[in-house]
């Protein structure tokens, strides 16, 4: 299992931090503020009182172990401070929050491999639930492709994936199906999707519009 370093723990990182903990991954949590750390005590048994933008701090606290570090400070100059250590460290994934496109920008261009735009993605959530009711997340990996949780349409109800032939059909594909708390990452031809279902499915954003728009 990977290990995690979260970089800042407002509410985007204690978010980030406490999902990646219930789902069993180790998580180094890292913040100046020590007030911030008792928050994440001790759900969180990894978490240290840490300047990110000192080299020399970041490998006393352990970000070596890690594989993956989570920038999620607030300001830009830090974050993009923090970015040039992480790399200089070979960190081997990094992932930043950005109030915008042009930080997004600059992030990408300093050796950011990831940025997320919070805002951005919350508002594109809200909207696609107004025009796309079925639609309970929508996660944008790339501006051409995402992955979307979908509450099954009438019509889809007591058929298997084979039948659906959503790939084939609409070049999309199922990657796991959620049922309760449980969810199945390596999803059947032969699964047959009930009311209780809901899919988890990838493509491109054209398509995934085609599918909804084909369903409704």
């Amino acid at each position: 299992m990977k290990q995690v370093a979260i970089i800042g723990l407002g509410r985007f990182g204690r978010s980030i931090a406490n999902t990646l903990d219930r789902l069993g991954y180790q998580v180094l949590a890292m913040d100046t503020d020590s007030e911030k750390i008792k928050k994440v005590v001790p759900s969180i048994t990894r978490a240290v009182e840490c300047d990110a933008t000192n080299e020399t701090a970041l490998r006393a606290a352990g970000i070596k172990t890690c594989e993956i570090a989570v920038v999620a400070v607030g300001s830009l100059s830090t974050t993009t401070r923090i970015i040039m250590v992480l790399k200089k460290l070979k960190i081997e994934h990094i992932a930043a929050r950005a109030d915008d496109s042009m930080d997004k920008e600059i992030m990408m261009q300093i050796g950011a491999d990831q940025v997320v735009l919070p805002e951005h993605d919350m508002g594109q959530r809200l909207a696609y639930s107004f025009v796309f009711p079925q639609v309970k997340e929508f996660l944008e990996l790339t501006p051409e492709i995402a992955i979307l949780e979908l509450i099954p349409y009438k019509s889809m109800l007591e058929s298997s994936l084979a039948e659906l032939n959503l790939p084939v059909k609409y070049g999309v594909r199922v990657v796991a199906i959620r049922n309760g708390s449980e969810i199945n990452f390596q999803p059947d031809d032969s699964d047959i999707i009930t009311e209780n279902d809901s899919l988890f499915i990838m493509g491109s954003t054209k398509k995934l519009r085609k599918l909804q728009e084909n369903y409704v």
